[in-house]
């Protein structure tokens, strides 16, 4: 073999040894890694590139706990855990109503006016006592009203607004 091929061969692996290796693997422990936000994980865990806004909300009898109540525009995860001993229905609207005004007609929201949209509901309805689903919408910016009941009596629901500021660059 050419001399001047080998030494080429030979300082191109030392290079790329030296170039893969930190401090910490030259030690023997693993490198560290950034670690994903849930958000991110959950976003590339469904293919998409976006991170998700993510809302934990604890539901009772009595109230709705969430984490926070505003959040940019764009695909949000409502993580949802009834806390209380009975089954409760989770819708989620879009309306600049106040939640003492929202329109009912035969035990559900009215959305024929247009003042109410109705964007978001559990898979399981109604979701049981002690059991967690998730609801991911895209949402643009905007006014929302989490609504939580008991079966069959929308007319006691206990509300939430959650703000949709538009998305920060």
């Amino acid at each position: 073999m050419n001399p001047k091929l080998f030494a080429a061969i030979a300082t191109g692996s030392v290079l790329l040894m030296v170039g893969c290796s930190s401090p910490s693997s030259l030690q023997g422990e693993a490198p560290t890694a950034q670690r994903e936000t849930p958000a991110q994980t959950s976003s590339k865990a469904a293919g998409k590139s976006e991170i998700v806004n993510i809302i934990s909300a604890q539901l009772s009898s009595e109230k709705i706990t969430l984490d926070r109540d505003k959040v940019d525009a764009g695909p949000v995860s409502f993580e949802i855990r009834n806390g209380s001993s009975e089954p409760l229905d989770v819708i989620l609207l879009k309306t600049d109503l106040p939640a003492s005004q929202i329109p009912l007609k035969e035990g559900k929201v009215d959305t024929t006016n247009g003042d109410v949209k109705q964007v978001g509901q559990l898979v399981t309805s109604p979701m049981p006592a002690n059991g967690d689903e998730t609801i991911v919408r895209t949402l643009e910016p905007g006014n929302y009203l989490m609504m939580v009941y008991h079966p069959g009596k929308i007319d006691m629901a206990m509300t939430r607004q959650i703000i949709v500021q538009p998305t920060r660059m």
